[in-house]
């Protein structure tokens, strides 16, 4: 249950890094905290697709979705540094 009033971090931190323009360390703590309950929600998701489909999709479905979390936070680390790159581009001679 607490997890679910973790979700609330979500738009805070929309709020404070668009709207207050806070401190980048309170807009890091907020989304770190809505990382961790959107893991915990992508995880409770998946169980119980696996707990109604069987073991083996179910097997399938927890290893597709396991690390989603992990990958939405790194796309989003790496698309700053994509776009910094794209902006250094060398002339060709």
């Amino acid at each position: 249950m607490i997890v679910a009033w973790l979700l609330l971090f979500i738009p805070i931190s929309l709020v404070l890094a668009y709207w207050v323009h806070a401190s980048p360390v309170w807009i890091f703590a907020c989304g770190a905290v809505a990382i961790f309950a959107l893991a915990d929600w992508i995880r409770r998701a998946t169980d119980s697709l696996a707990n109604r489909a069987g073991s083996s999709i179910g097997g399938l479905v927890t290893i597709s979705f396991g690390s989603t979390a992990e990958l939405i936070l790194a796309l989003f680390v790496l698309a700053p540094a994509t776009r910094m790159s794209s902006k250094r581009r060398l002339p060709v001679r």
